[in-house]
């Protein structure tokens, strides 16, 4: 017989396993059967302790979240609060220069008419500006200056009005007088 010769071996056998019949009250026997077992406390509590430390991780990661978003949310109010009154300060600057060019203008009583309608103008514009002012949304922070802010707005526009009806009579004649205090004077509220 030669090497390649050989005979087939039968394939190996597994043993058989012999299954136990629970006995006729239908628990298992204690200790064998093959169940798994329970786990015991400590094993328990560990898994328990994980998972708290994991329901805290994500409850702190959520107030972060929520927290960052409201001081995102404070901080972009409070940036569009400050473009919008910065807005309006230079608007106001520029019915600044304008006013008191058309007072140092030099114009005389033949002119008061048309020095009148450019003051009124003036006016026009600082109405504008302090109605785009109430117009702006103001963030909790900001509420007082907010009413500073229309405070003196409004102050300037009323002061421009009064200069405007006055204007005719300073540069008048004979009531040129009361018309030159009435502008000078501070306004009666003060």
């Amino acid at each position: 017989m030669s090497f390649f010769d050989e005979a087939d071996e039968p394939p190996p056998t597994s043993p058989v396993v012999e299954r136990r019949r629970p006995p006729a009250g239908g628990r298992r026997p204690p200790g064998g059967g093959g169940g798994r077992r329970p786990p015991d406390r400590q094993v328990i509590q560990i898994r328990r302790a994980v998972a708290a430390a994991a329901l805290l991780v994500v409850l702190i990661l959520i107030v972060l979240g929520v927290h960052s978003c409201q001081v995102s949310q404070r901080n972009s109010g409070l940036k569009d609060y400050t473009d919008s009154v910065a807005s309006v300060i230079r608007s106001s600057d520029q019915t600044s220069q304008q006013l008191f060019g058309v007072l140092s203008s030099g114009q005389g009583s033949g002119k008061a008419t048309n020095l009148q309608s450019q003051v009124n103008q003036a006016r026009l514009s600082a109405d504008n500006q302090l109605s785009k002012a109430r117009g702006t949304s103001v963030p909790d922070e900001m509420k007082r200056a907010q009413q500073n802010l229309l405070l003196a707005l409004q102050m300037r526009r009323d002061g421009i009005a009064d200069i405007a009806q006055q204007i005719q009579p300073a540069l008048g004649g004979a009531t040129s007088k009361d018309a030159v205090n009435a502008i000078a004077a501070p306004a009666p509220n003060m």
